[in-house]
């Protein structure tokens, strides 16, 4: 601290642009990134979320409605991508259970980069007969292919069948974000943040805060860093983004402790 303190009273003008740089690099970075960062699984049981520091993450969502246990375990074995062991599975569920086999095999086209034909095979599921799920791995897809308008409707589908489907309303704000309507996005993520246990919350919230930050709100920005700190104290991104607005503020005394503190949790 000693040293950052001999920085702010030598540099404080360099430092003060040093964070305009960094803001402005970043904000055109993570718009270069939103695209990457979408749930990408749908899982059953909430003990299952990643941890994991980026925004990406393993979801436990009302998207799966199966009870049927030969589907789940199937499920299972895509999770851990052992995708021959679902082979028998599926030629079962083709006899019994149509839709529940076609999701499957497009859950595995998708998961083996083959966006193709996994939109081919989930579009080919009856409508009347398509779960969230088929829709959910559906937008993925499209969003894959960069289809973004197909990937729009499906998560707006997903969401009429289950406006509490955190997955599919979390990636729709992304999407927002990546097409730059910043108050659409602001509105889901904020739906959003009251869709996920408290585990996760800290990811949206820094996810609002930036987009907050974008169209000048840094006020609101505070609040959302604040309770993505409440969620996780130990976010260093969070307290990276708090002394990005100090800087931009001219609170040069804060946004350095708040640098401080990234060294500490560091």
């Amino acid at each position: 601290m000693i040293y950052l303190r001999v920085l702010k009273n030598s540099f404080v003008p360099i430092l003060l642009l040093i964070a305009g740089l960094y803001t402005s690099i970043y904000f055109a970075y993570t718009q270069s990134l939103n695209k990457n960062q979408h749930v990408t699984v749908i899982q059953v049981r909430p003990e299952n979320f990643d941890n994991a520091a980026s925004e990406t993450s393993d979801i436990a969502d009302a998207g799966q409605e199966s009870k049927n246990p030969e589907y789940d375990k199937c499920v299972k074995h895509i999770e851990n991508r052992k995708y021959d062991a679902c082979l028998k599975i599926i030629e079962q569920l083709k006899k019994t259970s149509p839709p529940l086999a076609l999701n499957l095999s497009g859950r595995i086209a998708f998961k083996r980069g083959n966006f193709d034909q996994a939109i081919e095979i989930l579009s080919s599921i009856p409508e009347n007969n398509r779960s969230s799920s088929d829709y959910f791995y559906r937008a993925l897809a499209f969003e894959r292919n960069h289809n973004n308008d197909r990937a729009f409707e499906d998560y707006q589908t997903i969401l009429k069948m289950n406006p509490a489907h955190y997955s599919a309303t979390y990636n729709l704000a992304l999407l927002y974000l990546e097409n730059k309507q910043y108050d659409e996005a602001i509105k889901t993520l904020n739906v959003a943040s009251g869709l996920v246990s408290s585990s996760r919350r800290s990811t949206v919230f820094l996810k609002l805060a930036e987009a907050q930050m974008v169209v000048g709100n840094n006020e609101d920005a505070k609040k959302s860093i604040d309770q993505a700190i409440r969620f996780d104290p130990g976010s260093t991104w969070a307290r990276i983004l708090l002394s990005s607005i100090y800087f931009k503020e001219g609170q040069v005394d804060d946004a350095l402790a708040q640098l401080d503190m990234v060294v500490r949790l560091e």
